[in-house]
């Protein structure tokens, strides 16, 4: 039975939380004298149980500089720890914490004005990744404080090897974003012209107030979506390319990137406050979504 917080003791308390999950396919960007197209998983799983032969944690704080021909500090440290691995995958997560007196280090609470434990928010400054090496594939969980994961994990696998590896987000196809049921849409044109068909943003009514409209972005949440829609909007992506600086839709579980086709899936996961007994909840989370994407 848990005993109250008067008595010292803390209550495990569980929320579920909205999740971001990205997918990526592993593949050798050029052969090495160390592996090729058919070898280089294994040679990674060799490379992967060295980092971590003598420890959970593998940190990366050093880098060659070119201009100087010498190893040189980095300015922030990428600390990976291994949480579970097998033959078959790795599941590890990693943090970025910097050299210099920053936000990455030193996360202040704007009421009490005192530092934050980053333990205490844990998934939001820790990146968990699930690697599936039968299926040359990963996922991870996106955190707000990294945009761009694919760097740092591309870092990790080829830090001190020749492996060459590189991380291809998974995309939808044309044909499956036609059949999205579209809830809003995101764009961002750029050269606008008043004369063209944008009098529903009222640019016209804008610029006679007094300004000239350089680029505009408009966001729509949609009630109700006709057959054809998607497609439609495709096309006026298609014949507005120049002019599109971002495009993208939110289906009921999905932000998709028009540009790209790359996307993201947002994953409900029930959570506690002590984040080591939410591991094994995540790492099947990560291991059963990647498998419905990469069917």
């Amino acid at each position: 039975m848990a005993k109250d917080n008067k008595s010292g003791s803390n209550t495990t308390k569980e929320k579920e939380y909205k999740k971001f999950i990205n997918f990526g396919q592993l593949y050798q960007s050029k052969q090495s004298f160390v592996a090729n197209e058919e070898n280089f998983i294994e040679i990674l799983k060799e490379d992967i149980n060295i980092k971590f032969r003598d420890s959970d944690k593998y940190i990366i704080d050093t880098e060659f500089d070119s201009k100087q021909n010498k190893i040189i500090s980095k300015e922030e440290k990428l600390t990976f720890t291994k949480i579970n691995s097998s033959n078959d995958h790795f599941f590890g997560t990693f943090i970025r914490t910097s050299n210099s007196q920053d936000v990455l280090t030193n996360i202040i609470d704007n009421e009490s004005n005192k530092k934050i434990d980053p333990n205490k928010i844990y998934f939001e400054y820790n990146t968990l990744f699930y690697i599936d090496f039968k299926n040359k594939s990963i996922s991870f969980i996106k955190t707000e404080h990294i945009r761009n994961v694919y760097p740092f994990i591309e870092l990790f696998l080829n830090n001190n090897n020749f492996i060459n590896i590189k991380i291809a987000p998974l995309i939808k196809s044309e044909d499956e974003i036609k059949q999205s049921i579209i809830t809003k849409v995101d764009i961002s044109c750029s050269q606008v012209s008043v004369n063209s068909n944008v009098d529903f943003v009222e640019l016209k009514n804008l610029e006679n107030m007094g300004c000239i409209v350089k680029d505009y972005r408009l966001t729509v949440a949609l009630e109700e979506v006709k057959k054809g829609f998607p497609d439609r909007l495709l096309n006026f992506r298609n014949k507005n390319k120049e002019n599109v600086k971002k495009m993208s839709i939110s289906t009921l579980n999905e932000d998709i990137d028009l540009l790209t086709n790359t996307y993201t899936k947002s994953v409900p996961i029930k959570l506690t406050n002590n984040y080591e007994s939410n591991y094994n909840i995540i790492e099947s989370t990560l291991r059963d979504e990647l498998l419905k994407a990469i069917q």
